[in-house]
């Protein structure tokens, strides 16, 4: 440890531009005051608690955030801890700062009892994380599928003639594995926001063995309706005979008119691969998209599914999701059901 350096904690409330200038100044993207207050105020759970790195003139060096989540740990509702905004000064790092900071992390965890604890860290706090006791409990995996194919393969390989041609049999093969799991019994109706019935069909889903973000009706409306960056997220509910089977969340990027499907619920996995079908065919019909990218978690009941429809995971951009737990039970014995929702946007 730095002499003269000190780790100590305070709330978010009273100390909001500290952090928010604190966490900008070490990134490459500036986040708003209005970002902040959603994601450190924005839900009904325990007080978020930021530790702060000071040093010997009391001015803040670094940071991480503790924000607390609602989970459900086969079928329990707990208040993860879930760890954030990790930032430290450049011309302060490689001291040891940071391995002090997640070394008092630790103790918190383990002196309140925290069940469950987790980040999804840059490759560089990965290092950090594992070298204070974090377990990588899980990878999380872009499954991607490519809908125009003929635009990308023209842009790299700029021929006209073999793009046209690789691109008419991606479709054509595509369309196939679609068909073969499709059914007209699926519509899906882009919402305004969300209802009851997103409680209900969160109340129908097997929680045995699994891990998953509590998903009501409250949890979806502050974290994509209320996001600041408003009409960035497009609800999609899918129907079964009037029933509500489904629903996915997507943001379309203009840049390159990617589909990224932030997070997506199913009654069950048979009905998440039908229903994943309806959403790609009508991908193919509406021509808007030139990909659809969709983030899950290793053990994820949902990835098969997607395989079979032609989605291709990207391993190579795989990011870790670390876990430190007080629970005598290891957490890699349940199957996450992890997707970008779980990653603040």
């Amino acid at each position: 440890m730095v002499r003269d350096i000190v780790v100590t904690t305070c709330p978010y409330e009273g100390f909001e531009e500290e952090i928010r200038h604190l966490r900008n100044r070490n990134r490459q993207e500036d986040k708003s005051r209005a970002y902040f207050d959603w994601r450190y105020l924005g839900q009904k759970t325990p007080p978020a608690i930021i530790f702060k790195i000071m040093d010997a003139g009391q001015k803040s060096i670094g940071m991480l955030g503790i924000i607390f989540r609602t989970y459900l740990l086969d079928g329990e509702q707990q208040h993860c801890a879930v760890i954030g905004d990790f930032s430290i000064d450049a011309e302060h790092r490689d001291k040891g700062l940071a391995t002090e900071l997640v070394r008092q992390v630790n103790a918190f965890l383990l002196k309140e009892e925290i069940p469950c604890a987790f980040v999804i860290p840059t490759p560089a706090a990965q290092k950090v994380f594992t070298g204070c006791g974090w377990r990588t409990t899980a990878l999380l995996i872009p499954y991607v599928l490519v809908i125009d194919a003929e635009k990308k393969i023209f842009t790299l390989t700029n021929n006209r003639l073999l793009s046209k041609i690789f691109g008419r049999l991606s479709s054509l093969t595509i369309t196939a594995l679609v068909n073969l799991f499709y059914s007209k019994e699926i519509i899906i109706i882009q919402s305004e926001s969300f209802d009851a019935s997103f409680d209900k069909l969160f109340a129908k889903i097997n929680k045995r063995n699994i891990v998953t973000q509590e998903k009501s009706c409250s949890t979806m409306e502050w974290r994509y309706s209320s996001y600041p960056d408003t009409g960035k997220f497009d609800i999609h509910t899918l129907y079964r005979k009037h029933e509500v089977i489904g629903y996915i969340i997507s943001a379309t990027s203009p840049a390159d008119q990617t589909c990224t499907v932030y997070d997506l619920l199913f009654i069950n996995k048979v009905m998440a691969r039908t229903a994943m079908a309806a959403f790609v065919k009508t991908a193919l019909q509406q021509k808007k998209w030139q990909s659809i990218r969709v983030v899950l978690s290793d053990s994820h009941p949902y990835r098969a599914g997607l395989r079979l429809l032609g989605f291709m995971p990207r391993t190579r951009d795989a990011l870790a999701f670390q876990t430190f737990s007080t629970c005598p039970c290891p957490l890699n014995r349940y199957q996450w059901m992890l997707t970008s929702g779980d990653k603040d946007v």
